[in-house]
């Protein structure tokens, strides 16, 4: 059921921007007609007079300016959000060693704005998580999480603003050994966090997939998928851990 409810809210994101495109055209290609209908009617009667000319297209443009001016009073917040409004794109998907912790490891992905305007209080939302232990079976499993768990920007923000141009690498997951201890005869339990939800004995190995969204108290601005993958081993070295461990942001 949530994953229907994902499905059909991101194709109802997508045809409500092909609407808005649409009728935008559809503005633009009607007040272009308005102002050459004269000239073309015109054009086919010789004995009109420029006078005559000059009057109808003067009525026409202001009747043009009318209709503008009436849009921006009715949907003008709408037009400008749609011409100056912020766009966030999700990718990346890389892995950092934490200087805090000996052979542990940092799971990332980037956020950047590619629009022309700053995006306030965004929240990181994860909205659905699957866990698939056997890749064998290639089957997900839904993890009960609470509803919309926030995902901290940094320094435990859960609400950040986003510039025009800027990108913020965001913190998804981390991998470290359970416990440490000085024998060499007992192996350390390793295990993975996902920021925002608790995976119980879901945190050994397997592939997760992970629903986010980036929303604000407006509406839903980005959806997107993160999918990681772990073999459930550790390694001493950063280049021999991304054999371990990947990390994917599906569209």
């Amino acid at each position: 059921m949530k994953k229907l409810n994902y499905t059909f809210q991101n194709i109802k994101q997508q045809l409500l921007n092909i609407m808005r495109k649409i009728c935008i055209i559809v503005v633009i290609l009607f007040i272009i007609a308005l102002g050459l209908l004269p000239l073309l009617l015109f054009h086919q009667n010789e004995d009109v007079k420029h006078s005559d000319i000059y009057y109808y297209c003067v009525e026409t443009y202001v009747a043009i300016g009318t209709i503008l001016a009436t849009l921006m009073a009715l949907f003008g917040k709408e037009i400008r959000n749609y011409f100056f409004r912020g766009v966030l794109d999700a990718f990346g998907g890389e892995l950092k060693e934490n200087s805090k912790v000996e052979k542990s490891y940092l799971g990332y992905i980037s956020i950047k704005n590619t629009g022309n305007k700053a995006v306030n209080d965004c929240e990181l939302v994860i909205d659905k998580v699957e866990y698939m232990k056997n890749s064998a079976t290639n089957k997900f499993n839904d993890l009960e999480i609470s509803k919309s768990q926030c995902v901290y920007w940094d320094y435990n923000k859960s609400n950040s603003t986003i510039y025009k141009s800027e990108t913020k690498d965001v913190q998804i997951c981390k991998i470290f050994p359970e416990s440490q201890t000085p024998s060499q005869n007992i192996p350390s339990k390793k295990e993975i966090s996902i920021m925002g939800c608790k995976l119980g004995k879901n945190n050994k190995k397997g592939k997760w997939r992970i629903s986010y969204q980036i929303r604000n108290s407006e509406k839903v601005l980005k959806m997107f998928v993160v999918e990681i993958y772990w073999s459930g081993e550790l390694s001493d070295t950063l280049d021999e851990m991304k054999n371990e461990l990947t990390i994917n942001v599906i569209k």
